[in-house]
């Protein structure tokens, strides 16, 4: 438990040191309202239209974001009523908390598959730091939560496999089916998951493992939490739209600072290529070049077939399933829309990073030093990647290109155009203006520091370098306890002449 504290604690007092502490999106404003709306009136309709909300049944207007995303938010909302804050800000630290809970989770998933508490650790680094993740805990996207869910959901289910206890699989169908109402997408993620428990009853029944009515009764205690979610995800939609299928997204959004408009067609083949060229290939949105870090799953894939081969199929399934989704899903989604990177793939990027538990565990059993050099670079310029993407905010490069070129134009450009590559902008910006996406940096900058900033920047870095420490020291192998000549050496050549 001390290092999973020492985890959360580190990663949170580092995204809150990087924090730009407003709203970034239309999206963000429609939480918050809905947010401030439901705790004082307990309705999700908003009297006024705001930039991003649909017309609902009732004339009210609605947020399209998933309804646990705004039951997350309530708690921080509260937190900022409590301390006497009415506008309710602080919730723009709900991914940050969030964030830090994923790395967490990533560190529970490699201790049970069997990787050392040092390499575990490691792939907390991983994600944390050396992802797109990092960049978007600042952020009030969905994708955050929806990693965790997912975590859970695949933890829980790894564990059932292994000890084949019923009382696992109404958690399972719990955390899975609680994401359809982070993201509508998450029905993916439920045919995946839903998927690898009927295999899994389907090999019991044909080993015959217990009686018949038992594994019944497994398939019921899965599907039952899938039900009670369907049922409040439809509830919910249709309480607002007035259909049980609608959520919001596909209904006409008038009020936009810059129309968006793609001619509908089939799909081809040809589309579903670029959009892999797009993400993954060509250097704008490139997850490997916006995570070179996730180059050492290449390597790290045959070992973990040979070793954990039906947790590779079920997380290989589920990263087929999103890749294929956004690579259909025209200029606007395969981009990841307006973000850092292709932020739709933040989830499978958790489940990408845990192979590569197993190949550092390898490659720090056999000490391998070459290999030792690459990660430890791979890592380093991951991290200065996620800084640079950190520091300014991605509207500041995307939004002027849509103003400038229009909707579909911009994109393909922010897209397939190497001259509007994210990260050369970004970097350009932040040569020429400074971090100006770090809302500490802006205080020190203008020289006027509030006494709550000043406060909170000298415990955030206080919490950071006392966390930092405790994460570190876990790092270090145990040490020998010395013989009485000083060396363990001694104490073994004792040994042998004692025998």
């Amino acid at each position: 438990m001390r290092n999973e504290i020492a985890i959360f604690v580190l990663f949170t007092a580092l995204f809150v040191l990087c924090m730009n502490g407003r709203f970034s999106t239309s999206m963000d404003v429609e939480v918050y309202e809905t947010v401030k709306r439901l705790v004082h009136t307990g309705s999700f309709g908003l009297e006024k239209e705001t930039m991003a909300s649909r017309v609902g049944r009732d004339g009210k207007h609605y947020c399209v974001e998933g309804l646990l995303v705004m039951l997350c938010a309530v708690p921080f909302y509260l937190i900022s009523l409590i301390f006497g804050h009415p506008s309710g800000e602080s919730i723009v630290l709900m991914n940050q908390f969030l964030t830090s809970l994923v790395c967490v989770l990533v560190y529970v998933l490699g201790r049970q598959f069997g990787f050392s508490k040092r390499c575990s650790l490691l792939l907390t680094a991983v994600y944390g730091l050396g992802t797109m993740a990092f960049v978007h805990s600042k952020y009030m996207f969905p994708e955050p939560l929806a990693s965790i869910f997912f975590l859970l959901a695949l933890f829980f289910l790894f564990k059932y496999r292994k000890e084949r206890s019923a009382k696992l699989l109404p958690l399972t169908g719990i955390f899975a089916g609680a994401t359809i109402l982070i993201r509508p997408d998450s029905v993916l993620f439920l045919l995946g998951v839903g998927g690898a428990v009927l295999f899994l009853i389907i090999e019991d029944v044909r080993e015959r493992r217990g009686p018949l009515s038992r594994h019944v009764k497994c398939l019921l205690l899965f599907a039952l939490p899938l039900m009670f979610f369907f049922s409040v995800f439809a509830l919910y939609n249709y309480l607002r739209f007035g259909s049980v299928f609608e959520t919001g997204y596909a209904l006409p959004l008038e009020k936009r600072l810059v129309k968006l408009s793609y001619p509908r067609q089939l799909l081809s083949v040809g589309d579903t290529i670029k959009g892999f060229l797009g993400m993954w290939i060509i250097p704008n949105r490139s997850i490997f070049l916006i995570n070179p870090v996730l180059v050492l799953l290449l390597f790290a894939l045959r070992d973990f077939w040979k070793k954990f081969r039906f947790e590779l199929m079920v997380m290989g399934f589920l990263f087929l399933e999103f890749t294929y989704l956004y690579c259909n899903r025209g200029p606007l989604s395969f981009t990841g829309s307006a973000a850092w990177g292709v932020r739709y793939m933040i989830p499978m990027v958790s489940l990408m990073v845990l192979p590569i538990g197993l190949f550092l565990d390898t490659i720090f059993s056999q000490n391998r030093k070459g290999w030792k050099r690459v990660f430890v670079i791979l890592l380093t310029v991951s991290f200065v990647i996620q800084l640079v993407g950190s520091s300014v905010n991605y509207q500041t490069v995307q939004m002027p290109a849509e103003r400038h070129f229009g909707g579909s134009e911009a994109r393909l450009k922010l897209t397939m155009d190497p001259s509007w590559s994210l990260l050369w902008r970004n970097i350009e910006i932040l040569v020429r203006y400074g971090p100006q996406d770090f809302m500490f940096y802006n205080f020190i900058r203008r020289g006027d520091v509030p006494g709550w900033a000043g406060v909170s920047l000298l415990l955030l870095v206080i919490t950071l370098l006392s966390s930092g420490y405790l994460f570190l020291t876990s790092l270090l192998p145990p040490a020998e306890a010395p013989a009485r000549d000083g060396t363990t050496k001694g104490r073994e050549r004792r040994g042998r002449k004692r025998t």
